[in-house]
């Protein structure tokens, strides 16, 4: 009986150090393997572990970091819950489950998580740039910032806490991204220049510092940036055209070498291809940018500025059949466009299409009958219909609105000629003309032509 005692006894001294042995052995490679990211390595060992200590709750904290690592996210949850009822202070378990929340897009509980993880270790930097991150991806910019930029300022009273160069990096990154959206121009230029002091070729930074200067209006600046950016990445469309937009107002060359660049790096890009109409229409190379207007409009017909300006291009090609047909198009798409209207008035008129281009100048004078310009050119289509009785009220309109403009005495000089009893008025109109233009000969020749005829020579 004595002897089945002493082997009870020797049986349970030699098997409690050798699980808890097993135990820490076990807990020490899952951790390993967990930290290593050979998660499907360490979760059957840290699940040996778990067994031989249920009430632990390392093995449960180490097998959330595997299943987060696995991208299975609620079993992780579920294991970081269960670490946290054994161990409430676990400020590992609050980060990652923080971590795990964010992912899921939990973006209020896991703010909760992370700002609990930060009462136990207030200035663990980690802690401080998850809460930035999980801000940031809930569109708080501000808060993001501000987060992540503790997390890259504060001092670790545990300095095994202390960021690593290359989290330091990423965490730069985030906070420029964050400022940037948060309209802090600043701090995201700052913040994206730490990036590349480490990384110079980082294309994620090149880009956030490119934009950040180009919101901030640091023009000159950013046109570098986007230069260096496409140097860095010649088969980005995007970055071509947000050159060529910086580049438009001071250098139309160089904007419509980016444009082009973009358009031969994807054809599909029609608003680039009306950008260079543009630009060429602004240089006032209207040979080119007639043909840039007509193959934008083969992708946008239905494009009624575009068919305007192309109107516009064809007018000072002097092409006048060809800009009546561009503004007819562009009217029938934008039917309440005064200025459409007159420039087609104008042009018709000139052609002496006058039933078609007085009544278009009639409803602009209707519209606007402050505008001196619409006054001026139904004034003059009608003195060209012969039509005098009506053109002198619109004439004398046009007058009042600007009494400094030569041509419009003229054009009431002719009306009044041709209106019976009205030379001596007519004579004096051609006169004031004469005043304000005193080199017309035109002018000249036809107040001595009205003068002979009335006995006044």
């Amino acid at each position: 009986m004595m002897k089945s005692v002493h082997w009870v006894l020797l049986l349970s001294l030699l098997t409690g150090p050798v699980l808890a042995q097993s135990y820490n052995d076990l807990l020490n490679q899952g951790s390993k393997l967990a930290a290593q990211g050979k998660s499907d390595q360490a979760i059957p060992v840290l699940e040996k572990a778990r067994k031989l200590k249920p009430k632990s709750g390392d093995p449960l904290y180490y097998l959330g970091v595997a299943y987060r690592d696995k991208n299975e996210l609620p079993k992780a949850l579920g294991y970081f819950d269960q670490a946290l009822k054994l161990d409430p202070k676990n400020s590992s378990a609050l980060a990652n489950r923080g971590i795990v929340l964010t992912r899921l897009k939990n973006y209020d509980p896991a703010i909760t998580s992370h700002k609990a993880a930060l009462a136990i270790e207030p200035t663990n930097p980690s802690y401080h740039v998850n809460l930035g991150q999980t801000y940031r991806e809930k569109g708080d910019f501000v808060l993001a910032a501000a987060s992540l930029k503790k997390g890259l300022t504060i001092v670790p009273k545990d300095k095994a806490t202390t960021l690593k160069p290359n989290e330091i990096t990423l965490a730069y990154g985030y906070l420029g991204d964050a400022a940037e959206k948060a309209k802090d121009y600043p701090e995201a230029e700052k913040a994206y220049r730490n990036v590349l002091v480490v990384q110079p070729g980082n294309l994620t930074a090149n880009y956030g510092l490119a934009r950040t200067l180009k919101a901030d209006g640091q023009t000159t600046e950013a046109i570098t940036a986007y230069q260096n950016l496409v140097r860095l990445k010649k088969d980005e469309p995007q970055f071509f055209i947000d050159l060529g937009q910086l580049q438009q107002r001071q250098q139309p060359t160089a904007a419509i070498a980016a444009y082009e660049q973009a358009l031969a790096l994807d054809p599909d890009q029609v608003s680039v291809q009306l950008a260079i109409a543009d630009l060429y229409s602004n240089q006032g190379n209207f040979a080119k940018a007639a043909p840039a207007y007509q193959t934008y409009l083969a992708s946008k017909p239905e494009d009624g500025a575009a068919h305007a300006s192309l109107g516009g291009a064809y007018r000072q090609l002097k092409q006048d059949d060809a800009a009546i047909a561009s503004y007819r198009t562009a009217l029938k798409l934008l039917p309440t466009d005064v200025t459409l209207m007159g420039n087609l008035g104008v042009i018709l008129t000139e052609k002496e299409q006058y039933d078609e281009g007085v009544p278009l100048l009639r409803k602009v004078v209707d519209l606007k009958p402050e505008d001196f310009s619409a006054q001026r050119n139904l004034a003059l289509a009608l003195v060209n219909q012969k039509k005098f009785a009506e053109a002198l009220p619109v004439i004398n309109k046009a007058i009042s609105l600007n009494a400094q403009d030569a041509e419009l005495y003229l054009l009431q000089g002719v009306a009044l000629v041709n209106t019976p009893g009205k030379v001596n008025e007519a004579i004096t109109a051609l006169e004031t003309s004469l005043k304000l233009n005193p080199d017309n000969k035109q002018t000249q020749e036809y107040l001595t032509s009205v003068k002979k005829a009335a006995g006044r020579s």
